[in-house]
């Protein structure tokens, strides 16, 4: 059977077909012919994504970088294409390496210029700098001519998408310049809280700024990026914001100082940031303070994650945080909070130190609409109680509405939580919550059951240990609406006392909570 070409097929029927492949194929389709030109076009533009990328070790394979530079003078010259452009992507990969002192550098690929090309392109771009008005316009035409800073160019095309739906930059870009936020208060200069709707800024939904780097990379340009941030909670039609960023070092002595100097927003008047339903801040470190801020300004927000990395010197104020939320209480639907810490001393490691926390997020009886939750134990309940030699019960910690619970391992043997949310205590909690079991005292293999602590003598016995039933499951009373159980142990799990390394304990908590009728999955990786 002969299959039929693009070429005879009607424009109603290749509008769905390019509607739903990759703007790269759709190029190269656009490429064939005059017609599927015309018709593959929106989908070139529609979605644009260019990476800057090094290799993972330095001179290990020659970087590589997109030619911005001919993306924007395309779009000088064809303003009809402007309008197509709904989503832009701007990413750098593997772009942080250390010095041989030990301090991180970051290190930008540039693209090749055209050298026969190059003044008239830079007069083309200098004449826009001056068609969009930008501030400090001497500045940028330094910077264009240099062909050092890529994140200028990047800003141009941005400001020339009036019809922009959704931003990706990686932060690195703005740690070089700061142009973003000099495009944006150009936006908000006039009227903050009703934006002309012709901005590139006006329809924007959907904004990421997240960092390539995943470990202790601290450098002061980070700390530069709070302002920008606060200044995107004007956005008239934002929906979600992903954010990356580290609060400057003044503002680490936490609480005290926010008392005398509180956070305040970038503008004389606070943002109103009514459509923001979806918040992520990722591997930030931004304050319990700077967090209420924001949340006071979004009424309608359903999701809030927070994956904090903070310095071992400044404990994470968790009750500050859990006071933050109750702006949202109402509203929030979806909760997740991630903790790790920042080394700042290579002979002190972190989970040496007493104190890494005050109070705790839970309980979380009054969030009448959280449906889904995701954090460890140590979040939820925090150390006081461990200090006590206390274990509360998970069914007064999670709120009523519970439909999806994820438990992680984050601050697995910390020290200030003397692994009592850890191995087969963990599993004493949970069966309690999901079952109604407790542990008996004695069981083959081991001579009792040890609350708390080091359990390297009861070792592998725990995995004999007989649970029997004593009450009604926790869940039924407290979360009867309750589908699903996960118990992530993918980050720091493999530190368990020969525990939950072993097959049978994930496979008998699978078991118990399937009789139960709850979803439930263990996750774990072997350390390599």
């Amino acid at each position: 059977m002969d299959m039929a070409s693009l070429q005879s097929l009607p424009n109603e029927l290749l509008d769905n077909i390019f509607a739903n492949i990759d703007s790269r194929d759709a190029r190269n389709v656009s490429l064939t012919c005059k017609r599927l030109r015309a018709v593959a076009t929106p989908a070139v533009y529609h979605s644009i994504s260019l990476e800057w990328r090094n290799a993972i070790r330095r001179g290990a394979t020659a970087p590589k970088a997109p030619h911005i530079h001919s993306l924007l003078r395309t779009l000088i010259k064809n303003p009809d294409y402007v309008k197509l452009i709904k989503s832009l992507e701007f990413r750098a990969t593997n772009v942080w390496y250390y010095q041989d002192d030990g301090s991180p550098l970051l290190c930008i690929p540039l693209g090749d210029w055209k050298m026969e090309e190059v003044d008239a392109t830079i007069v083309l771009f200098e004449e826009l700098v001056d068609k969009l008005q930008i501030p400090e316009s001497a500045c940028w035409k330094s910077y264009i001519r240099q062909k050092t800073r890529p994140a200028y160019l990047q800003m141009l095309v941005v400001q020339l998408c009036t019809h922009l739906e959704s931003l990706s930059v990686s932060v690195e870009f703005e740690m070089e310049t700061g142009c973003m936020e000099m495009a944006l208060k150009q936006a908000l200069a006039t009227t903050p809280l009703a934006m002309d709707p012709t901005s590139w800024c006006s329809k924007l939904s959907h904004v990421r700024m997240t960092g390539d780097a995943k470990g202790d990379i601290w450098t002061d340009p980070f700390f530069n990026l709070k302002k920008l941030f606060m200044l995107l909670f004007y956005l008239p039609n934002l929906e979600t914001l992903e954010l990356t960023t580290f609060v400057q070092p003044v503002e680490d002595v936490g609480a005290e100082w926010e008392s005398i100097m509180p956070p305040e927003w970038p503008l004389m008047q606070a943002p109103n940031a009514e459509k923001l339903t979806t918040l992520r801040l990722v591997r930030s470190s931004i304050s319990p303070a700077v967090i209420s801020l924001m949340l006071q300004q979004t009424p309608n927000l359903t999701t809030f994650e927070y994956d904090t990395f903070n310095g071992f010197s400044v404990p994470l104020d968790l009750s500050a945080i859990r006071d933050a939320l109750l702006h949202v209480c109402d509203s929030l639907a979806h909760l997740s909070i991630r903790y790790d810490m920042h080394q700042e001393d290579e002979n002190y490691p972190p989970q040496d130190v007493i104190g890494v926390t005050f109070g705790s997020i839970g309980p979380l009886r009054d969030f009448p609409a959280l449906t889904t939750l995701s954090a460890s134990l140590g979040v939820l309940f925090g150390s006081d109680d461990v200090r006590h030699g206390q274990t509360p019960k998970l069914a007064d910690f999670l709120p009523p509405g519970l439909q999806c619970l994820t438990i992680t391992d984050d601050m697995w043997m910390y020290n200030d939580f003397q692994q009592y949310f850890e191995d087969v205590d963990a599993m004493s909690i949970l069966r309690t919550y999901l079952t109604g079991e407790t542990a008996g005292y004695r069981w083959r293999g081991a001579s009792g059951y040890q609350h708390g602590g080091d359990n390297w003598n009861g070792g592998l016995g725990y995995s004999n240990i007989i649970w029997t039933v004593s009450h009604e499951p926790g869940w039924k009373g407290a979360t009867p609406g309750l589908k699903k159980f996960v118990y992530d142990l993918r980050t720091r799990g493999h530190l368990t006392f020969a525990y939950w390394n072993h097959p049978r304990p994930r496979e008998e908590l699978e078991r118990v909570c399937k009789w139960q009728g709850i979803e439930c999955e263990v996750l774990f990786e072997d350390e390599d």
